[in-house]
């Protein structure tokens, strides 16, 4: 019975819109609201639970560039304002907030490249031998002749763990 007192209404409400054209159209634009908020509240949620992945992976960069996609459509939502402050705070410690972010080993191995790089001129790239870790080192433009500007970037599996620039002058 309760069914067929909605389906009453309903009707009514239809007959209502066609014959009282201006209704129609408030009642089209509202339905057509309605439907572009649908489509945005699934957009963000896909977009929380991309980061949600990424994050439990710990490509806590990807994490947070899906965590802000989804706070941009619905910058009000407490969930997703908690899942970017988190990321930001795992980035931090990541990167040498608590304890260093890479290996003694790792560091020596990034400075030596660092200096072949500014030696040579050119890019220099180490690898480990179990193609976790990446150390990349790259030449830059230096104002002053006696020195060379050189950024060091490691990885560890594929997710950028530290980056620096430094200056390697001549003694």
């Amino acid at each position: 019975m309760a069914i067929s007192r909605r389906s009453d209404g309903v009707e009514r409400l239809l007959r209502l819109c066609l014959a009282a054209p201006p209704l129609r159209l408030a009642l089209l634009f509202l339905l057509g609201l309605w439907l572009i908020g649908c489509a945005a509240t699934t957009a963000d949620r896909e977009a929380y639970r991309l980061g949600l992945k990424h994050y439990d992976q710990g490509q806590y960069r990807a994490a947070l560039a899906a965590f802000e996609q989804a706070l941009a459509t619905d910058p009000d939502n407490p969930q997703y304002q908690k899942a970017v402050s988190d990321v930001k705070a795992a980035i931090a410690a990541r990167s040498g907030g608590e304890g260093p972010p890479v290996p003694p080993e790792v560091a020596e191995i990034a400075a030596r490249a660092g200096r072949e790089a500014a030696e040579t001129g050119k890019p220099v790239y180490y690898d480990s031998t179990d193609g976790v870790v990446r150390v990349e080192a790259e030449p830059l433009a230096s104002a002053d002749p006696r020195c060379r500007r050189v950024k060091e970037r490691m990885f560890r599996g594929g997710e950028l763990i530290q980056e620096q620039i430094r200056e390697i002058c001549e003694e």
